[in-house]
């Protein structure tokens, strides 16, 4: 996997908590993962496109847990919310959200942060879909 073939992801709980820094080719699989064996929910806080896993787990020692987690700490959330692209993180199709946006994956790093109101409704409700376990696609073509 090159660096360019992947997605740096930031996991948080949806009522806060710690933060997993991680990299995967499809960010939203390694998500399910986790979930399964989370006792609250997850969601996808922020994704870099590209592979910077070392270099923020390098910036962030000083607050790592264990693993992959760390502190949510000001700091972090701060970079986070600076250098990651925001709320539309967790959308199953990640390319297609963000076209939206942006004119191409290499533009993202201007962009940057797309705002969760500016995510259609429809979005949240494929997610709500998702994380019930009911497939979105089933439901909205009947």
């Amino acid at each position: 996997m090159s660096r360019r073939e992947c997605f740096t992801y930031f996991i948080q709980g949806i009522t806060g908590g710690p933060i997993k820094i991680g990299k995967a080719v499809s960010p939203y699989e390694r998500l399910a993962l986790f979930q399964t064996g989370s006792p609250v929910e997850l969601e996808i806080v922020g994704l870099l496109h590209g592979d910077y896993e070392r270099e923020w787990h390098a910036d962030y020692k000083w607050a790592r847990l264990h693993g992959e987690w760390f502190i949510n700490m000001p700091d972090l959330v701060e970079d986070i919310n600076t250098h990651a692209i925001g709320g539309c993180a967790v959308a199953e199709d990640l390319n297609h959200l963000v076209m939206a946006h942006c004119a191409s994956v290499e533009s993202l790093r201007e962009y940057m942060f797309i705002p969760r109101e500016d995510i259609p409704q429809a979005y949240w409700d494929r997610r709500e879909l998702l994380y019930k376990g009911i497939d979105p696609d089933a439901v909205m073509s009947n």
